[in-house]
């Protein structure tokens, strides 16, 4: 399913995959972004957080982090916890990069693919991570 065919998937059976992946992974704490940026995604965790309580589910912000003039303002009522990754700078570049849909690097004769801007990636591989508790 491509990313803008999300919207139309059912959040509970997308949770309940979810649940059997993260179940085989024994995670306990899920992150997921944040749903000013995604917002179907959103949907499949709350929907998950309603199966699974138990466990810790945290936002990250994505697109809202670029584009939104105002973004400290706008995640401030969530109390957000900035991780520094000052050391680990590298390492969020190499898997930034390895995710090749995001680069360009799935259909590279397409002008017009989706590509990740230079200065987005700069931006979050320099900057601090940063997390808040799903409501």
């Amino acid at each position: 399913m491509v990313d803008s065919h999300l919207y139309q998937a059912d959040a509970a059976t997308v949770a309940a995959r979810l649940e059997q992946v993260i179940e085989g992974h024994a995670a306990r704490h899920v992150f997921v972004p944040a749903a000013e940026d995604h917002q179907a995604t959103a949907r499949f965790a709350s929907a998950l957080q309603r199966r699974r309580p138990e466990r810790s589910f945290y936002n990250y912000p994505v697109w809202c982090r670029w584009d939104d003039p105002e973004f400290t303002q706008t995640v401030a009522c969530h109390a957000p916890v900035s991780v520094p990754t000052g050391g680990l700078r590298d390492r969020k570049r190499a898997a930034i990069h390895a995710h090749r849909s995001q680069t360009g690097q799935i259909v590279p004769d397409d002008p017009s693919g989706f590509t990740l801007p230079p200065g987005f990636i700069e931006k979050f591989v320099t900057e601090d991570e940063i997390f808040w508790r799903m409501p």
